[in-house]
């Protein structure tokens, strides 16, 4: 079941995506969100456009934060690369946002995605088995492939009648999530809970269910890619 949206989304306006910021919106975690991959990758990018930002937005770990720092001084690249504390309203880095990346090595149900979608910014990503919202507006790449994703985020950055198609399957994609639809949803989900009136069925029926040798394959594409020891970390 999706969590309903935090915002009016009629009151959001979309972003022109006329500039070319690149933005990541997560706490600073090797881990999880690996932003240190997103530097690297930008260090490809700047070799096609030259005139991108990367905007690193959220708070964290400091001492992870500060490695990210060197890196893109070692890279060269420290003055491309922006470091934004966390920001309660963020609404202009979205408006102001051509391309999102997600470099994450695992998500569930990104709030940073609904948003970024909300906005009408296309997300350029690693793939993530057991993420949501992975359909409109979304380019997956293979896990850890930094010059794959810098590849798309050039492609984005350059073809603007792309960027804007991309742009509008974002905005469509999160309507669905809209408030009032959800939570009639979860009133459907608890009152079939409580009056056992097969409206649990229904609603299983409906929405679409990873099976037992679905979520095998899925642990053994996660075990392979983080092996048995980096694995348990998210246990």
């Amino acid at each position: 079941m999706p969590n309903p949206l935090t915002f009016d989304l009629e009151q959001i306006q979309m972003s022109k995506l006329e500039t070319k910021n690149i933005i990541l919106v997560g706490r600073f975690n090797r881990r999880h969100k690996q932003q240190h991959l997103a530097i690297m990758m930008m260090k490809k990018v700047l070799e096609e456009e030259p005139d991108a930002v990367l905007q690193l937005i959220g708070s964290g770990f400091e001492d992870y934060k500060e490695e990210c720092r060197q890196l893109a001084r070692e890279l060269g690249i420290q003055n491309s690369v922006q470091f934004v504390d966390f920001q309660a309203d963020i609404e202009a880095y979205y408006r102001n946002a051509s391309v999102m990346v997600m470099t994450s090595a695992i998500e569930g149900f990104p709030m940073v995605l609904v948003e970024s979608k909300s906005y009408g910014v296309p997300t350029v990503a690693f793939e993530l088995d057991f993420c949501e919202l992975w359909q409109e507006g979304i380019t997956a790449v293979p896990k850890g492939d930094t010059d794959a994703m810098a590849r798309e985020v050039v492609h984005l950055l350059q073809n603007q009648t792309f960027r804007l198609e991309k742009g509008m399957e974002a905005r469509k994609a999160v309507e669905k999530f809209r408030t009032e639809d959800t939570i009639n949803k979860w009133v459907r989900l608890i009152t079939g809970i409580i009056d056992g009136n097969g409206v649990v069925k229904q609603m299983q029926a409906e929405e679409e269910k990873v099976t037992e040798e679905r979520a095998m394959e899925i642990y053994q594409k996660e075990l392979e890619f983080w092996g048995q020891e980096d694995l348990r970390l998210f246990d």
